[in-house]
Formats: C-alpha cells, structure tokens, sequence
C-alpha cells in the first residue's frame, strides 16, 4: 500500500479509518445491566411475537387465533426469558388482551424434558465440567488461525502490544449481542474484526458448542430423548381412534442447550469428519455444525403431523424452513412409521437414568 508510514506501522488512510472508529468508542456506553444478563431483550420480545404470526400464517387450523386450553398446550422453564419468550409469542397468536388469560403449568428449572441435561449427572461430570472438553477450542487459540487474527485486530486498534484471547473474544460477544439487540445500528466494536477474523472467531466458538453440546460425545446427544419422546407420544395419540384426547398444538419454550442436544440426536448438521483444531481450512468454509446459523437467537424446531390420504406424515421444519430428518423421502413428508422406526430407540427405549447415571467409581 502506498501513502506516508507513521509510527506503530499505520499508514495515513488507516489512521483516519482508526480515528473515526475512535471517534465512535468515544460515544458508546453500555445500556445493559447487570441484572439482566439472562433476561429477554426487547428486540427478543418482538422476535416471538412476529414468529407466533408467521407460524399461524403458515398453519391457521393448528394455531387458530382463539385461546382455549383444550386446543393449546404452553410449557416453559422457570427462567425469565423462556417465561417471557411464551407470553410474546402468545401475544404473536392471539393479542396483547388475550394473551393474558393464556393458562401455563407451574414452571421448573429442572424441566426433565424442557432441560433434562440438567438432571443428567454423568454428563454434567464427563463432559460439562471436564476441562477436556474444551481441549479442542483451546489448542485452536494458540494457534497459527487465531495467533494471525489477533495481531489483525489489535493493529485495527491501533495497540502496541497483541490482544490477549480473552479480551478480543469479549469485543467478539459484545459486537455478536449489540448487533442482535439493535439491527438498525452497527456496534462499534465490530470495526475491530473482518470478516475473516470473524470467521475464525466464529469456528473457535463452534467448536466448544461441538464438543460440549453436539456430537463431541454420544452421551451429550443420547441424553435427549426424552423431548423425542414426548413427541412420539403425541403423534402416536393420533394413531389410535377414539384415544385419549391431545392437544393439537403443543408448544414449548427452551434453551440453547436443548436444541442443539436434540439436533443432535436427531442426526441433523453432522459433518462427515469431527471438528478440530486442526482442520479449521477444511472445515471453516463448508461445515454443517455452524452454531449461529443453526441455533441462533429465536430458534425453532417444529413436527407438523399431517393425516394425508388416511397415512400419517410428518413436516420438520428448522428455523421456519423444511428439513429431511435421517431415514425420512428427500423430497416428500416423512411417513410416521418411518419416523418411529429411525427413532424407535428414542422413544421405546428412552432409559434416562440408565444412560445418565454415573458409574459405581465416578458416583
């Protein structure tokens, strides 16, 4: 590049690009308090209301706009964010007014179906709190990939001495949030990265999400049977004339930490190889297990049971767009009994304690 050079290596284009960026820094506070770390953000409010107007848009007989509770089931965890993530989105279905007359079941954090790797001991000890499992992001950060972004951001910022992980990987988060608290405004800390410092920031954090939440360890992803089961139950209801009455629209509110398990489980965005440090150039660009995609802030995860032609057929759909379940027609609804096939294990044989429980020596 040409142009006069000034001390620190910057160039007189780049000091007036970082000039405006601090200009910038120089403006912006923090809006958030600390007591509402875990809480639901307005823009997360209007979130749920406008996917409850798609998802009736979309379904009219399954989500009619009239409450009452023989049509509707809601469940939540007791946490403020899936309480209130429930209530906007029925606001979304039904109206501010009526809304409020909606009934809930008496909430529990330890949901053993809303959040069941809560109550999953051998998980909680062999991979959540196993520092192992954060082997893989780890060596990624002290290498070449994250070595090479790290001086890129810090010579963006105009600093003398390299970032350290941890303070880049919080001008990452707080640029990830401010970004989806306020789409109309770009966080000022994103001028620190580019687009490729992104992506290498982005496959550090996919790989903690991988071995701790998806695929990293059977025990993470067997674990989740027991929302697929819930599931069946419901469906198999249908198969029976004349059986005991379900509701016909059941609707659950959940954590990050759910979905990904049962994506899991259900076999959905599984790469062919594991992701490592090691392969960040083969598996940056094209891999599946992309957690901001797949299980970014709103994510859904829907079964639409359909009678066609007097079969039963299912409809997966994976943030409001069709997805083909493993064992199910590419190109086609997804025959119940197919489903219960590929998953009979998951629902026969759901033995939660069996698979959760520590071993003699561990327990």
């Amino acid at each position: 590049m040409g142009g006069t050079q000034y001390a620190g290596g910057m160039n007189r284009n780049t000091c007036r690009s970082s000039y405006k960026v601090f200009i910038i820094f120089a403006a912006w506070s923090s809006h958030v308090e600390e007591a509402d770390e875990k809480h639901l953000a307005h823009e997360g409010e209007d979130e749920m209301v406008e996917l409850a107007e798609r998802f009736q848009n979309r379904f009219p007989q399954i989500l009619p706009e009239v409450y009452t509770n023989s049509t509707f089931q809601f469940r939540y965890t007791a946490t403020q964010r899936t309480v209130e993530s429930a209530r906007h989105f029925t606001v979304g279905l039904f109206g501010r007014r009526v809304s409020r007359q909606v009934w809930f079941p008496e909430a529990t954090y330890r949901d053993p179906v809303l959040r069941f790797y809560k109550l999953c001991k051998r998980w909680q000890v062999e991979v959540d709190k196993n520092p192992h499992s954060l082997l893989e992001r780890m060596k990624f950060e002290d290498g070449p990939e994250m070595s090479a972004a790290l001086k890129d951001v810090t010579f963006r910022l105009g600093f003398n001495e390299t970032m350290s992980t941890g303070d880049a990987r919080l001008l990452y988060i707080t640029c990830a949030f401010e970004t989806a608290w306020d789409h109309r405004a770009q966080s000022p800390w994103c001028a620190a990265f580019s687009e490729s410092n992104m992506k290498v920031f982005e496959y550090a954090e996919d790989l903690e999400y991988y071995w701790i939440d998806g695929y990293g360890y059977n025990i993470t992803y067997r674990q989740a049977c027991p929302p697929i089961k819930d599931m069946m139950q419901h469906f198999l209801a249908e198969e029976i004339p004349g059986g005991e009455h379900k509701a016909p629209a059941v609707v659950y509110f959940t954590h990050s930490g759910t979905l990904l398990k049962m994506l899991a489980h259900l076999g959905l965005y599984r790469d062919e190889n594991a992701l490592l440090h090691s392969n960040y150039h083969t598996m940056g660009k094209h891999r599946k297990w992309r957690v901001g995609q797949i299980d970014s802030f709103g994510s859904s995860l829907a079964f639409i049971l359909f009678r066609c032609n007097k079969q039963l057929k299912v409809l997966t759909l994976h943030q409001e767009k069709r997805v083909t379940l493993p064992g199910c027609p590419e190109f086609d609804l997804c025959p119940l009994n197919a489903l219960k096939e590929q998953y009979r294990e998951s629902w026969t044989d759901c033995n939660f304690d069996h698979i959760c429980g520590l071993p003699p020596e561990a327990a």
